[in-house]
Formats: C-alpha cells, structure tokens, sequence
C-alpha cells in the first residue's frame, strides 16, 4: 500500500494529521506499508502505532521523497484514492510535483482594530451569563 503525497507530511509519532511544513517544495513523499496477508489489520496496527507515538515496526513501513515516481503493476487499472475519493486509474501511475503550479488567493491583513469598550468587563460578563443560560438572550 503507497501513500504519496505533494511534500512532505510529518507523520512521526506522535501523529499530527495533515502536517506538512511547506506546499511548494516540489517534491514528493512515498510512504509505503508492507502488510502481508493481513492487510486491514496492519493498516490498523500502523494507525494506533503513530497515534500513541510509538514507531512503526520498519520491516512493514518505509518512508522517502524523491522528485518523481513511477507505479507499476501487472493489471491495467490500479484502484487508487485521490483526495479521498476511491478512483481505478490506468497503469503505470506516474506522479510529479509542480512547484508553484497552484495560486491562493488570500485576503490582505485587516486594519481593523476592535474598540476596547465593546470587550468591557460587564460585556464579557453579559455573553458568559447568555452562554450558561443563566441571562436573557
């Protein structure tokens, strides 16, 4: 089973889901879990491994980056997941990281700057009484 994904996720216990450092660095991380003839059961063993810090065994778990990656296999159509959805696509798979090919659009900082008398003690006090119940709405 391959995991490879656009750079480099950190994935050492303990776990911390989706943490990449960078989305441009044009590379790609292979992650690749051996699981013999129990393959639901070692994904599962992998998953509570990282979650409780500990390392997986590394005869079945294997991690490397490398540029680009090629996936060969004797059938014609590999079943694979991309972004979560469950897709067949067609043998080989070939995977590459374009740096910089993806454009955010993100808002400019905000100059706007709260007037400390909306955050006023009796404010404050107001919300955390509507909060509990305890005021009129």
């Amino acid at each position: 089973m391959l995991l490879i994904a656009n750079n480099v996720y950190d994935v050492r216990p303990p776990m911390r889901v989706g943490g990449r450092q960078r989305l441009d660095s044009g590379v790609l991380q292979v992650s690749a879990l051996y699981p013999g003839s129990e393959q639901g059961a070692a994904l599962v063993r992998l998953a509570a491994q990282l979650a409780t810090g500990r390392m997986p065994e590394e005869a079945r778990w294997t991690q490397w980056t490398a540029s680009i990656v090629r996936v060969d296999s004797p059938a014609e159509r590999v079943r694979a997941g991309v972004d979560g959805e469950a897709v067949e696509l067609p043998a080989p798979l070939d995977f590459r990281s374009l740096p910089g090919a993806l454009r955010v659009r993100v808002p400019m900082p905000s100059t706007f700057r709260p007037d400390s008398r909306l955050l006023s003690r009796a404010t404050v006090r107001r919300l955390w009484m509507i909060a509990r119940g305890d005021g009129p709405a």
